[in-house]
């Protein structure tokens, strides 16, 4: 039985340790980009590794999660409105029960 490989250990990932990235700006962010599509050019993918709180939430405000991989994955957000059924989400346009 062959065994199940994880992008951290798939040779068809690149790591790039992203740890001294302390405070990141959207130039970081797309010099990531870059080199993420630059490697799928050559046939492999990108996993950035040990990035902070900061280049994460950098990630997921510009919506490059499906390009710029993390591990450990960035977590989905939570619903704002816990009692509001599971198909809506927050910022639709119905309002939430119970407020006004």
């Amino acid at each position: 039985m062959a065994r199940r490989q994880t992008p951290s250990t798939d040779p068809r990932w690149r790591r790039c340790d992203v740890a001294r990235l302390i405070e990141p700006d959207l130039a970081a962010i797309e010099m990531l980009a870059r080199l993420a599509l630059e490697s799928r050019r050559g046939g492999r993918r990108l996993l950035l590794v040990h990035a902070s709180p900061a280049l994460r939430a950098l990630v997921a405000f510009a919506g490059l999660e499906d390009v710029l991989w993390l591990d450990p994955p960035i977590d989905p957000p939570a619903r704002v409105c816990p009692d509001a059924p599971a198909d809506r989400t927050a910022g639709s346009s119905a309002p939430c029960r119970g407020r006004r």
